[in-house]
C-alpha cells in the first residue's frame, strides 16, 4: 500500500517542493500572514526561519519560538531569546577550527561547541549533523593519548577513534575513565580494550553458528557466541539478544515468491519507543513517539505497510558501532554520510565502506552486506519523516527511481537536487495535517 501510495505521490510532488513556500503561509492560516516575531508569538502562533506558522510541529530541525516552546515566557521575551540565539549562532559559526571554537564564549556566558562529524563551530546541543563537544578530541590518534585528554576510545579492527564522551557511541564497545573501574590508569584501561579487540576480531571471522562456537578467544578458555545472524565474544546487545553457545537448526526461511517485495522492515529490528524502551518493530503502534535522527522522538501517525505472514527478501546491513545489523528492503531510504554530508540514498546502493548516520550525528562504517529471508514486513510513518531502526538513522519512505539518490527526468539524463526524501516527506504533508488536525482519523486505521 505504500508503494502505491508513493508512486502516486511521486507524479505532483515535484509541484510541491516548488511551491512549498508560496503555500506556507496558506496551510498556516491567519499565522501566515504576520511578519514579525511579536506579533506572531503574541497570536499564539510559532516563529522559525523567518516565517510565522500555526506551531512548531509543522517545521524540522531548525529553532522554533513559541509558547508551546517557552510556556513560562512572554512574547517579547522570546523573541528577544531568538535575537540572542541568531546573535550566538553567527559568533559561533565564524570559528573554523575547534581549539578557537571551544574557548568561545556567547552572550550568556555558555562557551561554543565543535562539530567533529561536519567540522564546524555552532552553539551546542545535537542536531542533524551531530553533537556538539567542548573538548577537542579527534586530534588524539591513540588510546592512551585520548583517554588523557579525559576523552573515550572507540577501537575497531583496523584503527581506532577518539570521541568526547561513550555517551554518544551507540552499542559498540568504548573506553574512558569515567565507566572504568576506580584506580585503573589509562595504560590499564587501554590494555584491556586491546585484549577485548583481539577477541573481536578472532569471533568475527566466523560466518556461521558451528565455526563461531568452536572458536577460543585470547584467554585460551572462552569460546566464542552466535547472535542469530553473527559471531560475537558474549553478552548480550542493546536489542536484548544474547550470545550462545549451542546451535539450532535455523526455521522460517522462504522467499517472497518471485514478487518484488514492498519497501519495510524486518519485524525483528528493534527501536526505542518514548517512555517504552526498546520495543520490536512489529510491535509498534499508531500514537507512540519513537526515537528519530538527532536523538528526538516523533510520534508514528500510520503504519504504512503491515503484513506479517509475508515472507520477503531483505537487505542486512552490518555495521562497526552497531552490534545488531539491520534488516531493510532494497528500494527504502536510509541516510549516509557522503564526502562530509548527509544524504538519503536507497538501501540497494550501500556498500561495504560507507557510513550510516547515527541518531548521535555520528557515522557506523558498513562492514558486510549480505541477504536474509524473514517473515513480516512493516513501514511505520512518523511526523518527523525518519525513524532510527536498529541504531541507525532511515527514511519512512521507500525510494521513488531505484538506483538514484535524486529525483531524475528523461532516463537520468537530468538530474534535478531533489532527494528522494524530501520528495515523499513533502508529497505526504496533507496526510500529516491531516493526522494533527483530526488525529481520531488516523488513530483508527485498520488493516
Amino acid at each position: 500500500m505504500l508503494q502505491k501510495t508513493m508512486r502516486l505521490a511521486f507524479s505532483f510532488s515535484f509541484f510541491f517542493v516548488n511551491s512549498f513556500y508560496f503555500l506556507l503561509p496558506i496551510a498556516n492560516g491567519q499565522c501566515g500572514s504576520y511578519n514579525d516575531c511579536s506579533i506572531c508569538v503574541d497570536s499564539n502562533c510559532a516563529w522559525a526561519e523567518g516565517w510565522c506558522m500555526a506551531t512548531c510541529q509543522m517545521i524540522a530541525d531548525a529553532k522554533c519560538y513559541g509558547f508551546e516552546k517557552f510556556p513560562e515566557s512572554t512574547a517579547t521575551q522570546i523573541c528577544e531569546q531568538k535575537d540572542i540565539d541568531q546573535a550566538n549562532s553567527r559568533t559561533c559559526s565564524s570559528q573554523n577550527d575547534c581549539s578557537s571554537c571551544t574557548q568561545t564564549v556567547q552572550v550568556g556566558g555558555a562557551f561554543c561547541e565543535w562539530y567533529d562529524s561536519g567540522e564546524f563551530c555552532s552553539t551546542g546541543g545535537c542536531n542533524l549533523a551531530g553533537c556538539g563537544s567542548s573538548v577537542c578530541c579527534t586530534s588524539a590518534n591513540d588510546c592512551t593519548s585520548c583517554l588523557e585528554n579525559n576523552c573515550a576510545w572507540v577501537p575497531e579492527s583496523a584503527f581506532g577513534s577518539c570521541e568526547s564522551s561513550c555517551d554518544v557511541i551507540a552499542d559498540t564497545s568504548c573506553y574512558s575513565e569515567e565507566y572504568s573501574p576506580e584506580g585503573e590508569t589509562a595504560a590499564d584501561i587501554c590494555g584491556r580494550a586491546d585484549t577485548n579487540q583481539q577477541n573481536e576480531d578472532i569471533c568475527s571471522a566466523a560466518i556461521d553458528c558451528d565455526s563461531c562456537t568452536n572458536l577460543v578467544q585470547a584467554d585460551g578458555v572462552t569460546t566464542c557466541k552466535w547472535y542469530m545472524d553473527f559471531c560475537g565474544t558474549g553478552g548480550c546487545d542493546m536489542n536484548g539478544i544474547c550470545g550462545t553457545a549451542t546451535c539450532m537448526e535455523e526455521t522460517g526461511s522462504g522467499d517472497s515468491g518471485g514478487i518484488e517485495p514492498p519497501p519495510c522492515f524486518a519485524g525483528n529490528n528493534q527501536v526505542l519507543v518514548r517512555e517504552v524502551g526498546m520495543t520490536p518493530l512489529k510491535k509498534l503502534r499508531i500514537g507512540e513517539y519513537v526515537q528519530v535522527e538527532n536523538g528526538g522522538y516523533s510520534q508514528i501517525y500510520s503504519l504504512g505497510h503491515v503484513d506479517p505472514s509475508r515472507k520477503s527478501p531483505f537487505m542486512q546491513i552490518h555495521s562497526n558501532k552497531l552490534k545488531s545489523p539491520l534488516e531493510i528492503t532494497q528500494d527504502h531510504l536510509l541516510f549516509i554520510k557522503s564526502k562530509g554530508k548527509i544524504k538519503s540514498t536507497a538501501a540497494s546502493l550501500v556498500q561495504i565502506g560507507d557510513e550510516l548516520l547515527l541518531p548521535s550525528g555520528y557515522t557506523s562504517v558498513v562492514t558486510n552486506v549480505r541477504s536474509v529471508n524473514r517473515k513480516g514486513v512493516y513501514a511505520p510513518l512518523t511526523m518527523k519523516g525518519t525513524i532510527v531502526v536498529s541504531g541507525v538513522v532511515a527514511s519512512c519512505y521507500p525510494t521513488l527511481q531505484p538506483n538514484a539518490e535524486t529525483l531524475q527526468f528523461l532516463s537520468g539524463r537530468v538530474k534535478t537536487p531533489f532527494s528522494m526524501h524530501l520528495l515523499s516527506h513533502v508529497a505526504l504533508s496533507p496526510r500529516r495535517w491531516l493526522c494533527y488536525f483530526q488525529w481520531d482519523s488516523c488513530q483508527n486505521e485498520a488493516y
